[in-house]
């Protein structure tokens, strides 16, 4: 696309990057540019483009954790605006924690291998219960946090009682399988702001483990 009040070139590119920023991502980036403007300087442009895709891409690495593939918490920061301008818009979002059962014996009795073979395959199935509308986040060492944008308060307890049935009796984890806790806030009905939501649904969890 080329803005004609300015000139700029604005083209959406998925390339393979290197760390550098060298090789496919400024070939292609050069050759996109060529088409746009002949006379352009394309060493410069093609750098430029290639810099601005491979910092993209570190910063999308930087935001997973490494583990199990969710948000890390640090970025999951950045989502709580938006979470409060739903709030604030009088639209619902669910705040929900996720907690293994067990994952100390588990690790204990088969290694922290398979802890960890456990907690990936949590990020697996969280991330395909939530769709696309949600975001999962690894909050700590075994605690997922859940937010998602929702109808109701029915419909929450829908989408946790779906996730409870995906994740508990995690198959090939031992005799009895691990399961999971859950506790969840819905907002605006539990509260009115992300902080409030996320302490109301870490009190749930409390309750559901006990």
């Amino acid at each position: 696309l080329v803005s004609k009040s300015d000139g700029r070139v604005i083209v959406p590119l998925r390339v393979p990057l290197l760390p550098s920023g060298e090789g496919a991502a400024r070939v292609f980036a050069a050759l996109v540019l060529k088409a746009f403007s002949p006379e352009a300087d394309l060493e410069r442009l093609g750098r430029h483009a290639s810099n601005i895709l491979v910092s993209a891409e570190l910063r999308r690495h930087a935001d997973l954790d490494p583990l199990t593939g969710l948000l890390s918490r640090q970025a999951f920061a950045r989502h709580l605006p938006g979470a409060a301008e739903r709030l604030a818009q009088g639209d619902s979002v669910a705040f929900m924690m996720v907690d293994v059962d067990g994952l100390r014996d588990l690790n204990a009795a088969r290694g922290v291998e398979a802890g960890d073979e456990l907690l990936k395959t949590m990020g697996a199935l969280a991330l395909g219960a939530l769709g696309s509308t949600g975001v999962a986040v690894r909050y700590g060492g075994d605690e997922l946090v859940l937010l998602v944008p929702v109808s109701g308060l029915d419909a929450a307890t829908e989408i946790a009682d779906c996730l409870r049935r995906s994740l508990d009796q995690l198959v090939g984890f031992g005799e009895p399988a691990p399961t999971v806790s859950i506790g969840m806030a819905c907002g605006p009905q539990h509260g009115d702001d992300p902080s409030s939501l996320l302490f109301r649904a870490d009190q749930a969890l409390g309750r559901a483990k006990a």
